[in-house]
């Protein structure tokens, strides 16, 4: 069972990247963005705490208690950062293909594949 720490940790940052999101954007001059995103980070936060004891939502809040749950975890990383690969070599395809240079989407690729490189070479030393 989750302590009282735990279980306030991922809503308190989640409300607290929803402040520093809503002053990045809303002191650009669009404050109803500002505070939307604020919304939507709120929102999540909230969802976690009250529906904490059905598995999705634990999930979501870092719940992982068990091998299941963190074997559940591992395996929507994978799929999502699968799916996040696609989108990024597919963003920097469409890029070329407008006359750009394909650097951001370059880049984001390099980050990418640098800490899965670096994450493989600390995980493989450790066992």
């Amino acid at each position: 069972m989750s302590t009282m720490n735990e279980r306030w940790a991922v809503p308190a940052v989640s409300v607290g990247i929803g402040v520093v999101m809503c002053l990045a954007v809303g002191l650009n001059g669009t404050w109803w963005l500002g505070f939307l995103l604020l919304g939507i980070m709120v929102v999540y936060a909230a969802v976690l705490l009250l529906f904490r004891g059905a598995e999705p939502v634990a999930l979501l809040g870092g719940e992982g208690e068990d091998e299941r749950r963190r074997s559940l975890q591992t395996r929507a990383g994978y799929f999502s950062a699968n799916v996040v690969a696609v989108f990024v070599v597919a963003g920097f395809v469409v890029d070329l293909a407008r006359g750009g240079d394909g650097m951001p989407w370059a880049a984001i690729a390099a980050v990418g594949g640098f800490s899965f490189m670096g994450g493989l070479a600390v995980l493989s030393r450790r066992g």
